[in-house]
């Protein structure tokens, strides 16, 4: 699958990592319904820290691939149990997040960083911030 699904354990943390060419239309929708899976009866919100150092998209892909997960079903950023950020060096990902911060793209909010270790500290300020 090219996308590895990580539920930590004993935290509320889901990593997805890119780890292959990703078909966006093809193969998120198998990666948030593993996701949703882990939000049944567990914690709220759930962070889902979508590492895309390795990707493998076009732009045309990963703007598919963002807008699908925007505005998608369970597990995905439209999803009110999740917080989602990602983990990417590429100048276009924060192209693509500036798009979908605006209203005709949902308002989604993601955070960018630069390393999943970046990421994974922010995200476990949060969630002793919230506790």
């Amino acid at each position: 699958m090219p996308i590895h699904v990580q539920k930590l354990p004993n935290e509320p943390i889901i990593i997805l990592t890119y780890i292959e060419p990703c078909i966006p239309n093809k193969d998120m929708p198998a990666a948030l319904a593993q996701v949703a899976g882990y939000l049944n009866g567990g914690p709220s919100p759930t962070y889902v820290i979508n590492d895309l150092m390795n990707a493998k998209m076009d732009l045309g892909g990963m703007i598919l691939s963002m807008a699908e997960n925007a505005w998608g079903g369970p597990g995905s950023p439209a999803d009110a149990r999740t917080r989602h950020a990602l983990v990417s060096a590429a100048r276009l990902v924060q192209i693509v997040k500036s798009a979908l911060g605006q209203d005709q793209h949902g308002q989604t909010n993601l955070e960018v960083y630069p390393t999943l270790s970046e990421a994974l500290t922010a995200v476990r300020q949060r969630i002793a911030q919230a506790q």
